[in-house]
């Protein structure tokens, strides 16, 4: 059990940095040229760094998702990730949180634990 509990927050790290790595890579600009039978095209380091981790992160959620229950996992993964994108875009991006966001980061963590609260 801690092995796939491990694996959950792993997928959800992973898809997290994953997608703000690509953001952090698209805003360094990328480059698609088409010329004579030659296809070029020019990705920064980051995006292609995210692009890995987003992979990474969907493999390791076909493994957890075959260790859970779909209706279990998936609704804490998500949520989890959603609020780690925005801890990360605020902290890496620079980004602004607003009341709205923080009200529904404070409503998935409620549902977390209400979800996991054994009868």
């Amino acid at each position: 059990m801690v092995t796939s509990i491990f694996l959950l927050l792993c997928y959800i790290a992973c898809s997290a940095f994953g997608l703000i790595l690509l953001k952090m890579g698209l805003n360094h600009g990328t480059a698609l040229t088409l010329s004579a039978a030659v296809i070029e095209v020019k990705m920064h380091l980051l995006l292609i760094a995210g692009a890995l981790l987003y992979v990474i992160s969907f493999l390791l959620n076909l493994v957890v998702m075959s260790r859970f229950n779909l209706n279990y996992v998936y609704p804490i993964s998500a949520g989890l990730i959603y609020i780690a994108i925005i801890a990360l875009s605020v902290l890496l991006l620079k980004e602004k949180v607003t009341s709205t966001q923080i009200v529904g980061m404070i409503a998935i963590l409620a549902g977390i634990i209400i979800m996991n609260i054994k009868k």
